[in-house]
């Protein structure tokens, strides 16, 4: 699946994120910015037979990304 999702155009990294359902699995897509990726991961993903449970946008600030990372490493020690 993952394979499948990085050869999409303008996907820039594709991750599994673990599992928290089951026989589900979190996957974190990166696109090329100001690119749409939905419709064509949709359909990529309907054709191969992985239905699509849920999908949202993680636009992160640059805010966002230093508290993520103060927090890991705050959990971390």
């Amino acid at each position: 699946m993952l394979a499948l999702i990085r050869r999409l155009d303008n996907v820039v990294k594709a991750d599994a994120l673990g599992s928290k359902e089951p026989d589900t699995v979190d996957v974190a897509v990166e696109a090329k910015r100001e690119t749409d990726i939905r419709r064509p991961l949709f359909n990529a993903m309907a054709k191969a037979g992985y239905p699509i449970l849920m999908m949202k946008t993680m636009d992160l600030t640059l805010e966002d990304i230093f508290l993520n990372l103060i927090t890991e490493e705050k959990e971390v020690s």
